[in-house]
């Protein structure tokens, strides 16, 4: 046999046939002359060669994989073909929610992107207070050079800072004068009326600075608006503390006037044109000027005596319930001279809180019916009382009067209104109904009303009063000629025997007036009366015979218009 050929490029030291013959295997496929395949003989291969058998299990292990890839896919074909439409709407559902998925992901990061840029608000609050300090005295000087424009603060710290302050003294303003707000809270009414002014009012001007060709931003108009309002808050601040209005108008002029013509001359000055500076100027400053006149009178007084054909203010039931009404109240009927009943029923007055009404209800000229029931009223409140009931041939006073459950008045204070009532040539109703006034008092009242030529009603519900009181009724009645025509004595201790006779007498007498002619004249009462009888309620006891007569009422003196809305 012959020995193979060394190769030609010589053979390496150490080296056998062997690895003559695996390189000659290996070049074999690499040759251009070479055929389709290879083959590699592993024999020839030895440990040093540990790389080669490392890729061919790597590349063992990715043919597998393939494989079980590829197997995994014809299932899913197999799958999908078996499910049909089912498979499909599988694969619609996970489309959609990944889809929701990353809609909610974008959200979430555009939020937090706000968030970490919140930055973007500094430069417009990033101000100095001495910078703030000088805009403010800056806003009531008025500029002269209106050839340029002018420059405005880019900042709205100085007018958010303002607004508030505004919000401030207006809540200030509803509490001194006892704002009621029926729907809603006083804080929420200013923050709406402050803020609601100051972003609609600059919208509504940067509006029409557009259609005018002015140029402003919406930015630089907030500051400019905003900034307007210190002179508002000087005003407000003073005007609501002194209460006058001649100081109000003074200040008005003077420093509202002041900060709408510093607006109006920025204004001219980034306004081309006299036809637009007319239009955009003249309305900024007739809202600026008529928002402070609004702020003054909507929320400075609750009584304005500006009505002058106001007859009857029923303020029942707890309206007029603190010193700053009854101040408010006195001023109104200075100021009004035509109101002829006033009803106070159920109001905490006091007797320091009638001695600041008593001047005005004094001097006024038309009044002739007063309520006072439950007012809390004691001694010193009847000395005034009494003088709102001249004496025979004095001026003219009241002539129905309502004391009704003062059980601070005592015995003392109630002679001296006898002998006031006595003496009275007006007064026609007297209503003293649930004050303890005993027998005792009862018994000045009978000698009272014996002396009185005009007291018609008297009214001793539920006063405590016995068969004792009755009988001296009673005695006055038949014996003396009086005016009396009604007389109410529900709830007390008195036997219905004592009550039909004083019935039976009154009812004689009236019977007796009927048949003299004074049918005219009782008419004409009547008719007076009706209006105190409908606030009082209706009787519900009659003398019987005499279905036109109402002598002894048994019913409650209060009647159900006291339950009724208070209204002025």
């Amino acid at each position: 046999m012959a020995t193979p050929a060394a190769p030609a490029g010589g053979a390496r030291s150490g080296t056998g046939p062997e690895w003559g013959g695996f390189e000659e295997n290996i070049q074999e496929p690499l040759s251009p002359q070479g055929g389709g395949s290879a083959v590699i003989d592993m024999e020839n291969m030895d440990d040093t060669s540990g790389s080669s058998f490392e890729d061919m299990g790597e590349l063992h292990q990715r043919l597998r994989e393939e494989e079980v890839d590829a197997d995994a896919a014809a299932a899913d074909d197999e799958d999908g073909e078996f499910l049909g439409m089912k498979g499909f709407k599988g694969q619609l559902s996970r489309q959609v929610a990944d889809q929701m998925w990353q809609a909610g992901k974008r959200q979430a990061s555009r939020a937090f992107s706000l968030y970490a840029n919140i930055d973007i608000l500094r430069p417009y609050f990033d101000v100095e207070p001495a910078q703030v300090r000088s805009r403010l005295l800056e806003s009531m000087i008025p500029i002269k050079m209106v050839n340029f424009p002018q420059k405005i603060a880019g900042e709205l710290y100085g007018p958010l800072m303002l607004v508030f302050t505004l919000v401030a003294i207006l809540l200030h303003g509803m509490k001194t004068s006892d704002t009621i707000i029926r729907e809603g809270t006083l804080m929420g009414t200013a923050i709406g009326t402050c803020f609601g002014y100051w972003l609609g009012v600059s919208s509504f001007i940067y509006f029409l600075a557009y259609l005018c060709n002015a140029q402003i931003t919406m930015l630089q108009m907030l500051a400019l608006l905003g900034y307007g309002l210190f002179g508002h808050c000087i005003v407000l601040f003073i005007t609501y503390n002194i209460h006058l209005h001649a100081l109000f108008y003074l200040f008005w002029l003077l420093v509202g006037g002041l900060s709408t013509l510093r607006m109006v001359a920025v204004l001219v000055s980034r306004t081309v044109g006299p036809t637009q500076r007319l239009l955009l100027c003249g309305t900024l400053a007739a809202l600026h000027m008529l928002f402070l006149l609004y702020l003054h009178f909507a929320y400075h007084k609750v009584v304005e005596a500006g009505a002058t054909s106001l007859a009857q203010l029923n303020l029942n039931l707890g309206v007029v319930s603190s010193p700053s009404r009854i101040k408010q109240l006195a001023e109104a009927l200075r100021t009004n001279r035509s109101i002829q009943s006033l009803f106070l029923h159920g109001s905490p007055l006091t007797d320091a809180g009638l001695a600041l009404l008593n001047p005005a209800l004094a001097l006024h000229p038309a009044l002739v019916a007063l309520d006072l029931g439950d007012c809390m009223l004691g001694d010193e409140a009847i000395n005034l009382i009494c003088g709102l009931l001249p004496p025979d041939g004095a001026k003219s006073g009241l002539k129905e009067l309502t004391l009704s459950a003062n059980p601070g008045i005592t015995p003392k204070g109630w002679s001296r209104l006898a002998i006031a009532v006595a003496h009275s040539s007006q007064v026609r109703v007297l209503n003293l109904d649930y004050n303890p006034l005993g027998d005792h008092v009862a018994g000045m009242l009978a000698v009272a009303v014996a002396s009185s030529r005009t007291l018609e009603v008297l009214d001793l519900e539920g006063t405590g009063l016995t068969n004792q009181s009755a009988q001296t009724l009673l005695d006055m009645v038949e014996n003396y000629p009086t005016a009396l025509r009604s007389l109410v004595l529900a709830e007390n201790s008195i036997s219905p025997e004592l009550q039909q006779q004083i019935c039976d007498l009154l009812s004689e007498g009236e019977e007796e007036e009927e048949v003299a002619g004074g049918t005219g004249n009782t008419q004409e009462w009547e008719r007076e009366r009706e209006p105190a009888a409908h606030l009082r309620g209706s009787s519900s006891w009659m003398c019987p015979g005499d279905a036109s007569s109402q002598m002894v009422l048994m019913t409650s003196g209060l009647g159900d218009s006291l339950l009724a809305e208070t209204e002025m």
